[in-house]
């Protein structure tokens, strides 16, 4: 079966966003992200293309499409999808280093916030994010210590890492799930340009 990008391409969204291409077993080859998904995709089907791209869009069979609100969303997906799926034709972002999240714990007798660069979460709490950057992290957390005034603010340097952890602490008329409703509230401000 022949991929027919022509009519692919007259459906596509201008819109910025995630594609995946697939191949006839519907494996992920290649995970990428573009500001006008259109003129992005269209690159693949035209044009003087290197060898290695050459052969990937010769075996691709479909290519799936997820618009997002912005190119900040359409880089945190294609991020996560790169380390969920790790596509044979994506290099760079597999071992690169992980963006910020925060890290939601109960593990206290009050929830604790902390910044945190993951590669593989473990069950010990809840991620929150990815954001963007570390600074978009600890404005979340600069702005959670504003909500919450009893909030306690300690920057730890732990010998194994290399980033200081930011933790915040939390008096128990700070329940964990106004935490983290506020939180998301947070988060998609910052994500939004």
């Amino acid at each position: 079966m022949t991929f027919d990008s022509k009519q692919f391409l007259s459906s596509v969204s201008t819109s910025p966003g995630v594609y995946r291409m697939l191949d006839e077993q519907s494996n992920t080859l290649y995970v990428g992200k573009a500001k006008r998904l259109k003129a992005r995709l269209a690159s693949y089907f035209r044009g003087q293309l290197n060898t290695k791209t050459q052969a990937m869009v010769g075996r691709i069979a479909d290519i799936q499409v997820t618009v997002t609100r912005t190119e900040t969303e359409a880089l945190l997906l294609e991020q996560t999808l790169i380390k969920q799926l790790r596509p044979p034709y994506n290099i760079l972002l597999r071992d690169d280093k992980s963006y910020p999240f925060v890290f939601v714990t109960d593990r206290h007798s009050y929830p604790a916030l902390e910044y945190k660069r993951v590669r593989q979460r473990s069950d010990d709490g809840r991620y929150l994010g990815p954001y963007p950057s570390s600074g978009a992290v600890r404005e979340s957390l600069a702005l959670m210590q504003k909500y919450f005034e009893s909030a306690i603010v300690k920057i730890v340097s732990l010998p194994t890492v290399h980033v200081p952890v930011c933790s915040i602490k939390f008096s128990a008329v700070a329940p964990l799930a106004s935490i983290i409703s506020l939180l998301k509230i947070i988060s998609a401000t910052l994500n939004t340009p």
